[in-house]
């Protein structure tokens, strides 16, 4: 969601020793309620569909209400308000969510009274904590803000714990947003990139041991070459497809050889300008480059994004029918550069997951347990048991098989109720599949694993996609099927970088013209040999306007459509 920043007003009640944006008072012209409304509408006729209300602290003026309400009435989206809280109470809570205000970010770069002098302001720590509490009892979302600098960086541990001890409000609190800030009023506030990392870190640290989400502020951040190599830290970053190339960062020489480079912003020229180039780590490993891609929000928020899917292919037996993908992990013994999964997240909730299956099944939906790499859940037999008991349709597997050639992995899970699977397989031969998944030796256990479904009599669809790697072998891997396992489907699907964490690179994404006349030669070849290829009309198939009319009657929902 496109997001834009207004400033209500510069005038604060507190006096934080990092703070660049207090001034004495307003001007009465750009302060002005009208000169405000100018400001917000201008920025969602521009496209903003978040408005940020900020300051100095916005709470401090009388129209504030009136503000919001104007910029929902005038088409935002979603109004977040940056607040110090001190000066919300319950019956200012509740007016503000009425009004529209659909998240608060509180400013809170500590815990305790001691926090009081760094934002000059006595009291103001047990304000800010009744205002966190009046705003979540109001149901407004609340996360928190953190600066580190040198007189936050003592607190800031404390903060975690502190909150973790809180009753009912940790639960609550979507997290902490931390950032490093480059300028302050007093120089000697602000800390060198290694001293802020290592204040970061230990912040999360305590983070983890309170159960708090934390991660970095994607404007006010040290880069991740700044943090140890191999150190549990990736979880802090947020790093979108388009976050590199502002202005006000720059990109050192050695930043050349990082994956994550087009991710992120570099250092801060301000930053560099008063500070040598510290020691770097270069992301040059693509898992790590994907851990770093999580986007906006929580790790509990992200879990969720991702846990569910929902797909409505179509059936030979029964046509289109509703599916509720859901991935019971996110990890995976294959590393596919195509793969849209955030394949480094946690595990599910195990609540989460039977949740989601007994949804599905009361809605008369098809459950299907994905991933990452489903079989490496512990617990999937249990799922399968439950969806198997609630579904009325079979429950179908998406998996590499890698773990079916297990004769009692298989067995334990047919006898939980699989029926059906869905089977990666991304090449004809091991050079190629093996290339693509970025797993050595994996192809030969999937093929293993096809063997041991196909044998047990399993509803077995084989799933490829097509990138640029392997779009030479879909004719070859056609003549595998229909020599080895007949009884099952092809399913052709096109990679896209359709999700953040799949590169938008020509060396992974083909030309359309480089793959039709490959998957015509596979439709050809399939019907000779009694092959059932399908997925043409999946969200993930190749587009309608481009399919070639050679494809045949059999596809005339394709051809039929001119490019």
């Amino acid at each position: 969601m496109q997001c834009a920043r207004i400033s209500t007003n510069l005038t604060c009640n507190q006096n934080c020793v990092y703070c660049n944006s207090r001034q004495h008072t307003d001007s009465p012209v750009w302060a002005r309620p009208a000169a405000v409304r100018a400001r917000i509408k201008r920025a969602i006729q521009q496209g903003g569909r978040e408005i940020i209300l900020t300051g100095g602290e916005p709470t401090l003026r009388r129209d504030l209400v009136d503000l919001i309400a104007f910029a929902r009435d005038t088409g935002a989206a979603a109004v977040t308000l940056e607040t110090n809280a001190t000066l919300i109470g319950a019956q200012r809570a509740a007016q503000l969510r009425q009004a529209g205000v659909t998240r608060a970010r509180v400013n809170l770069a500590g815990w305790g009274p001691a926090l009081d002098g760094v934002t000059r302001d006595p009291g103001g720590f047990d304000r800010t904590i009744a205002g966190i509490q009046a705003l979540l009892e109001a149901t407004i979302r609340v996360e928190l803000g953190a600066a580190v600098v040198r007189s936050t960086g003592p607190l800031l541990p404390a903060l975690a714990a502190g909150l973790g001890a809180l009753p009912g409000v940790a639960d609550q609190i979507r997290g902490v947003i931390v950032r490093v800030p480059v300028d302050a009023p007093a120089a000697g506030e602000l800390l060198a990139l290694p001293a802020a990392v290592d204040a970061i870190l230990a912040m999360d640290q305590a983070a983890r041991e309170a159960g708090v989400d934390l991660w970095l502020d994607h404007d006010e951040m040290p880069p991740p070459c700044v943090f140890p190599r191999g150190g549990r830290w990736a979880h802090l970053f947020r790093l979108g497809r388009d976050g590199g190339g502002r202005p006000q960062f720059v990109h050192p020489p050695l930043c050349d050889a990082c994956l994550a480079k087009p991710h992120c912003p570099g250092f801060s020229r301000a930053a560099l300008g008063r500070e040598p180039l510290p020691a770097l780590q270069v992301i040059d490993e693509e898992r790590s480059r994907r851990r770093l891609m999580l986007l906006d929000g929580s790790l509990k928020e992200a879990v969720r994004r991702e846990m569910v899917g929902r797909d409505r292919p179509r059936e030979a037996s029964s046509g289109l029918v509703e599916e509720r993908v859901i991935r019971v992990t996110f990890r995976c013994n294959q590393a596919c550069a195509f793969c849209f999964v955030s394949t480094h997240l946690p595990d599910p909730p195990d609540e989460d997951v039977r949740r989601s299956i007994e949804e599905a099944a009361a809605a008369g939906i098809k459950v299907v347990l994905s991933g990452g790499e489903p079989t490496l859940n512990p617990r999937l037999a249990e799922y399968l048991r439950l969806a198997t008991r609630l579904s009325r349709h079979p429950v179908t597997v998406q998996t590499n098989a890698v773990r079916l050639a297990d004769e009692a992995v298989l067995a334990d899970l047919i006898a939980a109720g699989l029926r059906g699977v869905f089977v990666s397989l991304h090449g004809s031969t091991s050079a190629t599949a093996d290339a693509v998944t970025g797993a050595r030796g994996t192809f030969d256990r999937s093929v293993a694993g096809l063997d041991a479904v196909i044998r047990r009599g399993l509803a077995t669809v084989i799933n490829f996609v097509i990138c640029r790697r392997n779009v030479r072998e879909l004719v070859s891997l056609v003549r595998l099927v229909a020599a080895r396992w007949p009884a099952a489907a092809l399913n052709v699907s096109f990679v896209a970088a359709s999700a953040e964490v799949v590169p938008q690179s020509r060396d992974l994404v083909p030309r359309y013209a480089e793959i039709i006349p490959e998957l015509a030669s596979a439709v050809t070849e399939a019907a000779a040999l009694g092959v059932s290829i399908v997925g043409f009309e999946s969200m993930c198939g190749v587009p309608l306007c481009v399919a070639p009319r050679e494809l045949g009657r059999r596809f005339a929902a394709l051809c039929d459509i001119d490019p």
